[in-house]
């Protein structure tokens, strides 16, 4: 008995407690934002588009200061639409005017932010524009083209103007070999900047342009053209071999075929834009796939050595090219590994999320030709 009064007692005061809780309409005064705080800033645009390296400059105007020193201004930036990393801010002037080269990457967006807080009581207002970063190369089109052994790139303007020879005007050389393939994209791609004296900074969610050719590799800031890698930077474990055969990249997942062999990169890991070492499979694998995104990145690919149609993935945890298996085990249908057929090309037909479609021209080793069908990951 003695413990049930207890009981009674606890619940009776833990309801007392809720109830003068609901009950308190508190003790609070309110007071307009702008009566605590009346400024107002204007002269700047919500937003707004800067050429890359160009000169930045806006001031201003703010009304219902009296004395500037009372306040503290700060301008700063943070990116917009960030993808796999945390947003870092980047402060630019600690005054009211502001004026700097602007050097961040072309073709990203980001948040410009004024404050201005009093010094006394740490209240602040501030006023955000929504800045472009444009380049001369922000809308157009990029094209390789080879002669002698020898690529180069032509950018064509949306007026059809022509700039001829990017790679001889901007790097003083045009790329060895064949042109191969261009590859871009939009965000999501890291470097690692080194410094004189060794420290490390790494650059997060840039654009990136890869160019390959049939002897060469390179990656460029698509902004300016300026060279993030070259061939041997591209790599943790440099191929002997330069021969890029083939890349796609979809985020900030990568595969690469060089050589006849699968390098991948995993975007969601923490990487510097660098390849592993090839996986190990069933052979030399041809330069032709059909590319897939979804969580992970994967591949279908032909080993010419076993005349087999093999997967391969951009995960670290997939360091192998296996052997590819139809969705009915290959009882039905054509099977898919050691084929009488070779492949002559693969082309990709749809890209989804969920199913990607292809079709694969092959030749019987007596020269009857035959198209295949390749639906996701069946054969028909």
């Amino acid at each position: 008995m003695r413990m049930r009064n207890k009981l009674w007692i606890l619940g009776v005061l833990i309801l007392m407690i809720t109830i003068s809780c609901y009950d308190d309409k508190g003790n609070y005064s309110y007071q307009d934002p702008d009566s605590v705080l009346p400024l107002e800033i204007d002269g700047l645009p919500k937003d707004t588009s800067f050429m890359l390296f160009s000169e930045v400059e806006l001031t201003p105007k703010i009304t219902g200061i009296e004395n500037e020193d009372d306040f503290q201004f700060t301008w700063y930036t943070y990116q917009l639409y960030a993808s796999g990393f945390i947003p870092q801010r980047d402060t630019l002037a600690k005054t009211k005017d502001l004026s700097f080269i602007m050097e961040y990457p072309a073709g990203n967006q980001y948040q410009l932010v004024f404050e201005a807080k009093e010094k006394k009581t740490g209240l602040a207002i501030q006023k955000k524009i929504l800045m472009r970063v444009t380049s001369e190369y922000s809308k157009g089109w990029f094209i390789l083209e080879d002669e002698n052994g020898m690529t180069d790139m032509d950018f064509i303007l949306e007026d059809g103007t022509v700039r001829e020879n990017l790679l001889t005007e901007r790097l003083g050389e045009r790329m060895k070999g064949e042109a191969v393939k261009l590859v871009y994209m939009n965000g999501r791609y890291t470097d690692e900047e080194v410094a004189e004296d060794g420290t490390v900074t790494i650059l997060e969610s840039l654009q990136a342009l890869h160019i390959l050719t049939t002897q060469d590799m390179k990656t460029l800031n698509p902004g300016n053209l300026s060279v993030l890698k070259n061939f041997d930077e591209e790599f943790y474990n440099v191929p002997s071999v330069a021969a890029p055969q083939n890349m796609d990249a979809s985020g900030g997942d990568i595969v690469l075929i060089n050589a006849g062999r699968l390098h991948s990169l995993y975007g969601m890991s923490n990487n510097v834009g660098k390849f592993g070492v090839g996986k190990t499979g069933p052979g030399e694998l041809a330069s032709d796939m059909l590319f897939h995104a979804y969580a992970y990145t994967y591949a279908m690919l032909f080993s010419r050595e076993t005349k087999s149609f093999v997967m391969g993935g951009s995960s670290s945890e997939s360091d192998k090219v296996q052997e590819f298996l139809p969705e009915d085990g290959g009882k039905v249908g054509v099977s898919t590994s050691n084929m009488d057929k070779d492949l002559i090309c693969m082309l990709q037909r749809t890209w989804a999320s969920s199913v990607t479609k292809g079709w694969a021209l092959m030749i019987r080793r007596n020269f009857i030709l035959q198209i295949l069908l390749l639906v996701g990951n069946r054969i028909l």
